[in-house]
């Protein structure tokens, strides 16, 4: 297990400090993203993000393909459909992230709309899930949205969307479908 970790973090190594090209078609992940099976992600960093804020921020990229001559936004918080994806995530957020601090992450799960109905914000559907134990709790009754850190093991916390609390969430990662 240990030694399939270890794989997995230089694998994820070498793909950051690669930046991601387009291919000769046009089309593919954006320069600066890196490319895990059939999607392309960024690690981002913000101070004090809310969720929306980092979903609006994803929302921002876009895929130029020149096939189509057209430009499709389609960029959202990530969504999670398996546990390989999930362990790319979080070498992901190991190699890239301020190791002077254990950030939060945001991912795109939330039940904002109606409590309990865990919804991914591309529309998604949700087929993977790995909850911290005890979670989700919506503690205080207002914890909507999804993020994971070092810190819990991984695991996915429910947590206040805002930034009105004393734990900050100061990362996100998008996703964007590769073409």
């Amino acid at each position: 297990m240990a030694i399939l970790k270890l794989i997995l973090i230089i694998t994820a190594a070498l793909l950051v400090t690669l930046t991601p090209s387009s291919e000769a078609s046009g089309c593919g992940c954006p320069p600066f993203w890196t490319p895990f099976s059939g999607n392309c992600y960024r690690f981002s960093t913000f101070e004090n993000v809310t969720w929306d804020a980092a979903e609006m921020h994803c929302r921002s990229f876009s895929v130029p393909c020149s096939e189509t001559g057209t430009l499709l936004s389609l960029g959202h918080l990530t969504s999670v459909h398996s546990q390989e994806e999930f362990d790319f995530l979080t070498v992901l957020y190991d190699t890239t992230r301020n190791k002077r601090v254990d950030t939060r992450v945001w991912i795109g799960l939330s039940d904002q709309d109606v409590e309990g109905e865990w919804r991914w914000s591309d529309g998604s559907d949700v087929t993977f899930t790995s909850w911290a134990s005890g979670q989700p709790n919506s503690y205080g009754g207002n914890q909507d949205c999804v993020s994971f850190n070092h810190e819990f093991d991984y695991k996915w916390n429910d947590f206040h969307c805002g930034i009105e609390n004393r734990y900050t969430v100061e990362s996100f990662i998008c996703k964007l479908p590769f073409w």
